[in-house]
């Protein structure tokens, strides 16, 4: 498998830009078959559950599964486990050779249930993350707050001792001393 162009298309889905993991999962099945491709998905979903094999196959996915990230290759390998993506479920033709319905123009995204979960894992990922985020932002302000209080009020207090020593003991000519 030449991995250079599955790279560079890794490096298209990491940048988020209109091309997805559904769209690299696609161009996997058109170019290497629907066999070769799910050797890939399955190669891939070895390394998201962080038991890779040893195979020539696992080494070349090893780079396409680092250029994408977990988040990307667990999606790649969820969108071959949907049963809606197979080619007999893209079928224009029911199991009995009756054509079937035409599609509707209102697209309708439909996602397997390993998807979700995939999905619901990383939204709490990144809620955590934010919440992180949030409370290192808050925490920092306060502190920084805490600086500024102390620091004004070590000014103040150095200044009202510069005008106790001031004032004090001048009474007979003599510093300091008091009567």
């Amino acid at each position: 498998m030449d991995s250079r162009d599955w790279l560079t298309l890794a490096d298209r889905v990491r940048a988020e830009g209109a091309y997805d993991y559904a769209d690299l999962a696609r161009d996997l099945a058109r170019q290497l078959t629907w066999p070769g491709a799910l050797d890939v998905a399955t190669a891939l979903r070895s390394f998201v559950y962080g038991q890779p094999g040893g195979s020539d196959l696992h080494k070349d996915v090893e780079l396409l599964y680092r250029r994408l990230g977990w988040e990307q290759s667990a999606l790649v390998a969820c969108w071959f486990r949907d049963a809606h993506n197979r080619p007999a479920a893209r079928s224009k033709r029911r199991p009995g050779g009756w054509p079937t319905a035409t599609p509707t123009t209102e697209e309708h995204t439909v996602t397997s249930h390993v998807e979700q979960q995939v999905q619901a894992r990383i939204a709490a990922a990144r809620a955590k993350v934010q919440g992180a985020k949030q409370q290192r932002d808050e925490l920092g302000a306060a502190r920084r707050r805490g600086l500024a209080a102390r620091h004004a009020n070590k000014l103040r207090r150095q200044a009202e001792q510069r005008q106790a020593d001031d004032g004090d003991g001048d009474q007979d000519g003599e510093p300091g001393c008091f009567r």
